[in-house]
């Protein structure tokens, strides 16, 4: 299976907009902890997302800065590469559809 995460030089890269990836409670914990969270909703671990502290990349055609988006499902931590300008309601959106989708697979 193909993946769009890569760990290089111990630090997570994630292609943007790609879908998301799951990682380890670690990471998880590394993404929270290692710089304050620029945006976040809910508490992390029930149910919210958090923005990682640090830009991941840029759009060298627009300028706008994309970080790590984490949040937690069933069990399992997951993270992608999302512009910051994403409203609440986008947010929410990618990652309700993302969770759906492992639901379907599930069953499956």
């Amino acid at each position: 299976m193909k993946t769009d995460m890569a760990i290089i030089n111990g630090c997570l890269k994630l292609e943007q907009n790609a879908p998301f990836e799951e990682i380890s409670n670690e990471w998880y914990n590394q993404l929270l902890n290692g710089v304050p969270p620029v945006r976040w909703n809910r508490p992390y671990c029930n149910g919210g997302w958090f923005f990682m502290g640090e830009p991941d990349s840029d759009d060298l055609e627009t300028g706008e800065e994309y970080y790590i988006l984490c949040f937690a499902y069933d069990g399992k931590h997951y993270a992608g590469s999302r512009r910051i300008s994403l409203s609440r309601e986008q947010v929410e959106r990618e990652i309700t559809s993302f969770c759906c989708e492992q639901d379907l697979a599930k069953q499956n």
